[in-house]
This record gives C-alpha cells, structure tokens and sequence, in this order.
C-alpha cells in the first residue's frame, strides 16, 4: 500500500514538472515568437526609414547643384565669363579653386577674410576649410570628421577648359574665355579632394567608367546616378548601369566631341541620361 502511494506520488511529482517544463517552454516560444515580430518589424522600419532618408538626401544633392549652377550663371553675368578652375600664381602653381571664388560671390561676408594673395592651405586660409557650403557636399556622403570638408563637385579638367597660364590671384577679370571653365562640373563622391583645394578631374587621368570608386572617376552614392552639369547648364543624372555600357560616348561627352542636342537626346533615349529637374 505504502508502495503503491509511492508511485502514486512519483506520478503526481513528474506530471508536475512536465507541466511547469510545458508551461516555461510555451512561455519561452511566446518570448521568441514576440522577439522576432519586433525585429522583424523593427528592421522594416528602419529599411523605410534609411530609404526615405537616402531619396530625401538624394533631392538635397540636387539642390546643391541647382546651386552651384546658379552661382555659375552669376559669376558670368558678373564678370563676364566663366571663373577659372584655378587660379594660380606666377611661379605657375594653384593657389585657390573655382569652388571658393563661387563661395565668396555667395557669402561675400563669410569669406571677406580668405586671402586672395595666399596660398588655399597657408595659415589664414586653411581656417576656411571648415566653413565648407552645404551645396559642396552630398548629404548621402560619409559624415565622418576625416572626410566632411571634401567636396562632392569638382570640374572636369581638359584642353578646352584650362590652358594652363599663370594667372595673378587678383586679376581673375583679365582672363580669357579660353582660360575659363566651360561648365563641365561633375560628382564625384569620396574625391578626397578638400573643397578649397585647387584640383579637379582630369582628363586625361580620370576613368570613364561611371562608379568607379578605385580610380578617379565621376561617381556618387545616390541609387539614381551621379549629376553632370554640360557646358550649356544642361544638367542631367547619368544611369550607372546603362552609362558603362554606353562608355564611348560618356567619354566623348567628356571630352567634347558629344554636345550637341542632337547627340545628347540619342543617349537620353538609350536611358544613360535622367532628365533633371
């Protein structure tokens, strides 16, 4: 009898725990169950978010150069001509960007100090680095502190663009159209190239493959394509994938020997163009 109440109890004891062991492993699948749902949805949210905060950094960088186009378009009005890639001293060296003349003409107070008569890197103006204008900069750009004072915008450097003539630093209006950009300005993200540093894309250096990120290159981190500003304002994002396949006449482009309309509406029907607005 004391046998049998025994098992009896033995019985009870282990039903017990199975059901406390069924009732913590129900608890720990709801647990789980909960976990995942939040990550899940916590992940999709923040895939919406990052999407949204890249299409909306994507409208900024168009504004920037809306911007820069503008400002080129006063420059011209206001002198005459296009401003210089370069300007540089008589010993033949760079001494200032175009990037800076664009930033005095648009904050005249900001920069009444920058020193025309020094070097972009000498003492005075080197504190001018950090006053980078937002248009210079692509908010989908690293913001690390190693990298945001560079410039996402820089000028394609070519025969028909620089001649290579000294130029005095305060004598930007005796210039000639040769010596003048001829609004060649492209993106190019991570160029390592400070804002106010006298150096640009050259031609004959430059790859012409759209996204190459080894070599210098036009270039962004925007899903639909770097910009290009064309000699005569025509601005334009150009389709990476269809761009690349396309090379020869992104080249030519480049290089000039693609401008006209004509010539330029044959690659907007192939798709290596999206028209800007």
């Amino acid at each position: 009898m004391v046998q049998y109440g025994s098992t009896v109890l033995g019985n009870t004891t282990l039903h017990r725990k199975q059901s406390m062991m069924y009732r913590i492993h129900s608890r720990y699948k709801i647990w789980l169950t909960a976990a995942c749902v939040i990550l899940f949805t916590w992940s999709g949210i923040f895939y919406l978010v990052s999407k949204a905060n890249r299409a909306v950094n994507c409208t900024l960088c168009s504004s920037n150069i809306a911007a820069i186009r503008a400002l080129l378009r006063e420059y011209k009005q206001t002198n005459g001509s296009f401003p210089p890639i370069a300007i540089y001293n008589e010993r033949g060296l760079p001494l200032h960007s175009w990037r800076i003349l664009l930033a005095r003409l648009d904050m005249p107070e900001e920069f009444a100090g920058y020193d025309m008569n020094e070097s972009w890197d000498g003492p005075n103006n080197r504190t001018y680095i950090s006053k980078i204008p937002r248009f210079f900069r692509c908010m989908n750009e690293s913001r690390s502190s190693s990298k945001q004072y560079e410039t996402s915008y820089v000028c394609i450097k070519n025969e028909h663009s620089f001649v290579g003539l000294p130029v005095n630093p305060d004598g930007e209006d005796s210039l000639s159209e040769a010596t003048r950009i001829p609004l060649m300005i492209v993106e190019m993200a991570d160029s390592g190239i400070l804002w106010t540093q006298p150096l640009d894309l050259d031609v004959e250096t430059m790859s012409f493959e759209i996204n190459d990120f080894a070599n210098p290159a036009i270039r962004s981190h925007d899903p639909i394509g770097p910009v290009v500003i064309a000699e005569d304002f025509f601005t334009e994002r150009l389709n990476t994938e269809k761009a690349n396949k396309a090379k020869g006449s992104v080249e030519g482009l480049v290089k000039g020997s693609v401008s006209s309309d004509e010539d330029r509406q044959q690659l907007i029907d192939r798709g290596v163009f999206h028209r800007y607005q």
